[in-house]
């Protein structure tokens, strides 16, 4: 029943989106696989414009540097840290984090097209900037190959109700 509601709520939450032309939401459809296993290929998030108190982990579509694409990537590192990539790890100012949320096998080495190296860094990130990197790093063009994104492309946040992503 509590499932329900939550799907409910999202239609709900989609149906006023698409009638007031997107004010403070919008619908994303995931168009590859560089968020596995967080967000499957094909399926649609819903993203808040007007939401606050963005951080490392916080999942964000942004708009890449110098293009018209626009991704759903994970911040895993914010303005002013240092930030390394070694051998399917992240380090920030030096410390390794811990990332839970990668499911087994994606902290190996990119295979695509789109350059983003298997190490990376360091690389100091400027005032004002995100490292994006993709929970799916075998699949992810993020932040390794566009290095960092300005406050002002985070074009929205990705939402959870209730633990539920994606529709």
């Amino acid at each position: 029943m509590k499932g329900m509601g939550l799907i409910a709520l999202a239609l709900f939450i989609l149906i006023v989106s698409i009638l007031v032309g997107g004010w403070g939401f919008a619908g994303f459809t995931m168009t590859s696989s560089a968020m596995d296993p967080t967000f499957a290929q094909g399926k649609m998030v819903f993203v808040s414009r007007i939401a606050k108190g963005i951080g490392r982990g916080t999942i964000v579509l942004a708009q890449v540097p110098g293009e018209e694409t626009q991704v759903v990537r994970r911040i895993i590192g914010l303005p002013g840290e240092g930030i390394e990539y070694r051998n399917g790890e992240v380090f920030i100012n030096g410390q390794k984090i811990e990332e839970k949320y990668l499911g087994p096998g994606n902290n190996v080495a990119a295979q695509f097209d789109v350059p983003a190296p298997e190490n990376f860094g360091p690389f100091q990130i400027p005032d004002g900037g995100y490292f994006l990197m993709g929970d799916n790093r075998r699949f992810a063009r993020d932040s390794r190959a566009f290095y960092a994104v300005k406050a002002e492309s985070i074009l929205g946040v990705v939402l959870s109700f209730g633990g539920m992503l994606v529709f």
